[in-house]
């Protein structure tokens, strides 16, 4: 990152190769998971919220959706920005939902910010 690197990703991640050229295209970071996992932790305010969902079941897929809900975008700005169809955004709600026992996204936002 310190030498402008925008993404990395493994090679054996197929279906995220396209996905992964186009957000960097638009400018986006994207490291695959295991990438995420080996590079420094620049805030342990990070870690200690993702070990709080990750605990819980929740993927690295889920957990992006939480993330950006938690920015404020809307179901379509979400599908928009991870290439996926809204109601495949709706049926991972329902997941992480299901998954975290909390009842509609406000919870679920609210749960992301708690300490």
């Amino acid at each position: 990152m310190k030498y402008g690197v925008k993404g990395y990703i493994l090679k054996q991640d197929f279906e995220g190769i396209v996905p992964a050229i186009k957000a960097v295209y638009k400018g986006q970071s994207v490291f695959g998971g295991e990438i995420v996992g080996r590079l420094p932790n620049i805030s342990g305010e990070n870690e200690s919220r993702e070990s709080k969902f990750f605990g819980k079941g929740i993927t690295e897929k889920e957990f992006e959706i939480i993330k950006l809900a938690a920015d404020g975008l809307s179901n379509k700005e979400i599908a928009s920005r991870l290439y996926l169809g809204e109601g495949t955004v709706r049926n991972y709600f329902s997941s992480i939902l299901d998954k975290l026992g909390l009842r509609d996204r406000t919870q679920l936002v609210v749960y992301y910010y708690k300490d």
